[in-house]
């Protein structure tokens, strides 16, 4: 239910002439499939958005803004250094096809140059894209597609065209007597149409939280059910204890069985006791009063748990069929999941940085103990190359050699520059990279992590260059 190309040409129609101009004064990305520019122009603001969604791709202008995240995600972060207070230059559609290049650029005459976000507004293929004046990609809001084969640090090159007559377009109302009337059309019809479905999914998930629950108490149900069954077994504890405390006599080291028949039942057959042949007569009698004992303490314990948890599966039950017959799904969630111990989410940590060389290697670098460990002996695969600044404490630096057998000459400046700068040996702007494959590493016995001993390695002298550094951090990946 996405835009098609027609509706999103009739979105530029209307917004462009007003965007021309602008000046972009803040950029965020409310959302992990949209991003939203704020346009300062002729004293009027616009909040103008782009949203990659796989289902609702699209772009219109903003009337209610969305919450944005604690932090930046990092292409906003790259989009903020390279766009931020840039003024719009153009606004179009390019291949008569559902995609918009936005180029913007300084005042006229300043250096830097042009750069555009490409939005490729295409339903399950959607991404946003940023390249620079020659064309050269520069960073993705989604990770790039196998298929596509694009590339950070190479040029962009748009999809084939689609052919439209299969496409569905999606009927989309007018809203009348306002400002830019179809863009306002647009934001309100996937705005109700979003929230519907956020509304529909948060149903679906605690139904299925619900279920869970009662999935769980079934099964512990069940369990405490045995278990009080096991436990009425402790007046038989106590009978054979009383029978085996007559015989002692008779018991012989090292048995493992003995028939005892009960003296107020003569006509019943003999028990056959089974004994620790490890434990001593009276430790073995020992045993089974013990085993009575326990058993009485968790009947009571059992039939406690097993009241308790009946209880907390009926009122799920109800929740449920509340649930199902229009209850607030908020209050109903809350009743049924609070007993439940909620685990909390791990926020997803980032992993060790990674950066584009000049030809186009992966160089990935370790900020700490963890991560050089990680990145050496968990990332690196035997023919990448290892790096690390010779004399100094600093970060591990792998390059993916990709089935390479030798490391480009660019590269190898990159790999050294880098592996050089997140060293001690920083502050002196120059000093020896010690390079070599990981399958000639290994760890030290008994060493910390992150420690490392080479038995083959070459040496390259480097003096930091501040033009490569910046090419660099400029594709960080």
């Amino acid at each position: 239910m996405s835009l098609s190309a027609s509706q999103i040409e009739r979105v530029l129609s209307e917004i462009t002439p007003s965007m021309t101009g602008g000046a972009l004064y803040k950029i965020d990305q409310p959302q992990p499939w949209s991003v939203v520019f704020e346009i300062h122009q002729g004293g009027s603001r616009y909040f103008l958005c782009f949203s990659a969604s796989r289902r609702h791709s699209r772009l219109h202008l903003l009337t209610q803004k969305y919450s944005n995240p604690p932090s930046p995600p990092l292409f906003t972060q790259l989009l903020r250094a390279r766009l931020r207070w840039k003024r719009i230059v153009s606004l179009r559609r390019l291949q008569e096809d559902r995609i918009v290049q936005m180029t913007c650029d300084w005042k006229e005459g300043a250096a830097g140059g042009a750069l555009s976000l490409i939005a490729e507004l295409m339903g399950p293929a959607s991404n946003l894209f940023l390249i620079d004046p020659a064309g050269v990609l520069l960073g993705a809001l989604f990770p790039l597609s196998a298929g596509r084969g694009l590339q950070i640090g190479r040029t962009y090159q748009p999809p084939p065209l689609h052919p439209t007559g299969s496409f569905k377009e999606t009927a989309i109302p007018l809203v009348e007597d306002l400002p830019f009337p179809f863009s306002r059309s647009v934001e309100q019809y996937y705005r109700e149409l979003e929230e519907k479905e956020e509304a529909e999914e948060r149903k679906k998930n605690i139904l299925a939280a619900i279920d869970e629950r009662i999935r769980h108490c079934g099964k512990k149900l069940k369990q405490l059910t045995v278990g009080l069954s096991e436990a009425g077994k402790g007046d038989e504890y106590r009978r054979q204890g009383e029978l085996l405390k007559g015989r002692l006599h008779e018991i012989k080291p090292g048995m493992k069985e003995i028939p005892i028949g009960d003296p107020t039942r003569p006509e019943a057959p003999e028990t056959i006791l089974l004994l620790d042949p490890a434990l001593s007569p009276s430790e073995n009698m020992e045993r089974f009063f013990k085993r009575y004992k326990k058993a009485q303490s968790a009947q009571k314990t059992l039939q406690a748990q097993l009241t308790k948890t009946g209880e907390e599966l009926e009122r799920l039950e109800n929740d449920r069929r509340r649930f199902l017959d229009g209850g607030a799904p908020e209050r109903i969630a809350l009743l049924s999941l609070r007993p439940a111990a909620q685990k909390a989410k791990k926020e997803k940590k980032s992993g060790p940085p990674s950066f584009l060389s000049e030809d186009g290697l992966v160089l990935i670098v370790g900020r700490n103990d963890r991560e050089n460990e990680e990145i050496t002996f968990k990332i690196a695969r035997g023919n990448d190359l290892w790096f690390h600044a010779r004399g100094f404490p600093g970060s591990h630096l792998i390059v993916r050699m990709e089935r390479r057998r030798e490391i480009p000459y660019q590269t190898l400046l990159d790999a050294a520059t880098l592996a050089l700068h997140f060293s001690g040996a920083r502050k002196t702007g120059k000093g020896d990279v010690l390079y070599t494959f990981q399958k000639y590493l290994q760890r030290p016995r008994g060493g910390r992590p992150g420690a490392v001993i080479s038995s083959q390695d070459k040496n390259i002298y480097i003096e930091l260059e501040p033009s490569r550094l910046e090419r660099l951090f400029n594709h960080k990946i």
